[in-house]
């Protein structure tokens, strides 16, 4: 689930990030990416606690996390130095 939340979330960015956009459409539609990125952290949080060692599942937490702005917490550092 948390997946599908966070690919509609980056399409969505891509989306506003096309040349085409106006700033309107665009913050409407990094406002509704940054909406689905909250909803999938529980979901990116409870896979990297139940298997911490797939690289996979810690890659996506950081970028979750970094696309949330939220690297200078102590979750994000960790995250990085667990590498």
């Amino acid at each position: 689930m948390g997946f599908a939340y966070f690919d509609r979330g980056n399409a969505l960015r891509d989306q506003a990030n096309d040349p085409k956009t106006d700033n309107m459409t665009f913050d409407r539609l990094m406002k509704e990416a940054d909406e689905l990125f909250k909803k999938t952290l529980p979901y990116f949080r409870k896979a990297y606690e139940l298997k911490s060692d797939n690289a996979e599942y810690r890659t996506a937490l950081k970028q979750l996390l970094y696309r949330l702005k939220l690297t200078k917490t102590p979750e994000y550092e960790a995250l990085v130095n667990a590498q």
